[in-house]
């Protein structure tokens, strides 16, 4: 049953139309189909070819087990690319030296990454952070952002006081995306405060992630943590939050919301300008900032994106 299964999903994710997406957004994707479809699929997964005798609950089992494993399977090679070709973690010989070791830090981050994928809420999560490091967000963003002195630049520069390259602001916010999903090891219900809507987390609560964190991967600076697990508060609730966080926060949203392959009419407005658009209108709701929604809608507009 488990062959049949894997072979199932292995047909769904062939789908065409799922081409363009990150491996956690297919997974979002047929999870969806199969919810909905449930009635119109089961005549056919519960006869002799599939899976004979079986109750919808069952079958939805074993296809939920084959599906995370195929998917499981795509992002940790892409995790490992990641990690092998595209971050460095330079950026953090300018933060104070945490009291852990750092000599294999890197290893066991990625230890970390896989409890993150194993956990069935941080997953989830996940969805927005692995899509935005395939999209490139912070790298595209950042090199327009450096370009001018705006004010997120003027954020991450002076308010933050980020005295490190460029490329190293990229990588400290590519490694904060990846991290935020962190929180959610820590949570099992949605807490007293906790938005509805948007998720964010109570800043208290967030305050405890970050203690926990710290004895967790205490090869990692506060500073980087506390990007991350940030990067879940509301700006109205705290506007004293880094400009990391508050723009990890964008990215990984973004990203969740994104529609790969999605063909543009000519003179239409792109995706990233569309959705910033209606970020910056909704500020309050989401818990941005709405200098940065500005900013980064007016550089999507610029860009075409």
């Amino acid at each position: 049953m488990d062959q049949k299964a894997s072979q199932f999903v292995r047909h769904l994710l062939a789908n065409p139309s799922l081409k363009a997406y990150a491996p956690l957004q297919k997974e979002e994707q047929i999870i969806s189909f199969l919810r909905i479809n449930a009635g119109r699929l089961y005549p056919t997964l519960s006869s002799p070819d599939f899976f004979p005798g079986q109750s919808w609950n069952q079958i939805y089992k074993l296809l939920m087990q084959a599906l995370y494993a195929s998917t499981s399977e795509s992002v940790v090679s892409g995790l490992k690319e990641f990690f092998a070709r595209t971050i460095n973690f330079h950026f953090l010989s300018f933060f104070p030296r945490p009291t852990g070791r750092s000599d294999d830090r890197e290893t066991r981050l990625f230890s970390f990454m896989m409890k993150l994928i194993a956990h069935p809420l941080a997953r989830k999560a996940l969805t927005g952070p692995y899509s935005a490091i395939q999209l490139h967000l912070a790298h595209r963003y950042l090199d327009r952002i450096y370009d001018g002195r705006g004010y997120i630049r003027f954020e991450l520069e002076k308010v933050q006081k980020l005295a490190m390259s460029q490329e190293e602001v990229k990588n400290l916010i590519r490694t904060s995306i990846l991290l935020r999903p962190a929180v959610f090891l820590f949570q099992v219900a949605r807490l007293p405060g906790q938005h509805e809507v948007a998720g964010l987390i109570p800043f208290q609560f967030a305050q405890k992630v970050i203690q926990a964190l710290e004895k967790e991967l205490p090869f990692l600076p506060a500073e980087l943590l506390e990007s991350a697990v940030y990067s879940n508060v509301s700006f109205d609730e705290r506007n004293d939050i880094p400009a990391t966080a508050r723009l990890s926060a964008l990215f990984s949203m973004l990203a969740c919301d994104f529609h790969p392959g999605l063909k543009i009419d000519r003179g239409a407005v792109g995706q990233e300008r569309s959705w910033f658009g209606i970020a910056r209108r909704n500020h309050r709701l989401f818990g941005y900032d709405v200098k940065m929604t500005d900013e980064l809608y007016r550089l999507a507009a610029e860009n075409g994106w």
